[in-house]
């Protein structure tokens, strides 16, 4: 649903005719934001300027398009919350066990000697 929501909002960033600032950048900055949602950088600290963005295209752009460039992915929020969540939650990089790494390393050792 994220990859529908990037494509609109593509959409909605090509064909804006950049007179307006908030249409001309905000729409820009979505996409910014949830490409990088797409290809797992993103954060929680995304939302607030996610709901900034939203309000500002609606109160400031001139036309009707600046005005709903945000409704798929407000749409997309609001029904898919949680495939959303799930896609830009970072997960944390595995830690590795000094004992097991060191096992390993000398279960690898042994085998490259046997092989001698």
């Amino acid at each position: 649903m994220l990859d529908m929501a990037l494509n609109a909002l593509k959409f909605f960033r090509n064909e804006s005719c950049g007179k307006c600032v908030p249409c001309r950048m905000g729409s820009q900055k979505m996409v910014d934001i949830v490409t990088g949602w797409t290809r797992g950088k993103g954060s929680a600290d995304d939302m607030p300027l996610i709901d900034e963005l939203t309000d500002a295209l609606k109160l400031t752009s001139i036309c009707g398009l600046g005005q709903f460039a945000h409704a798929p992915l407000t749409s997309v929020l609001q029904h898919f919350r949680e495939e959303v969540d799930a896609q830009t939650t970072i997960a944390p990089e595995p830690s590795i066990d000094p004992t097991a790494a060191s096992d390993l390393k000398s279960s690898f050792t042994s085998t490259i000697e046997a092989g001698r």
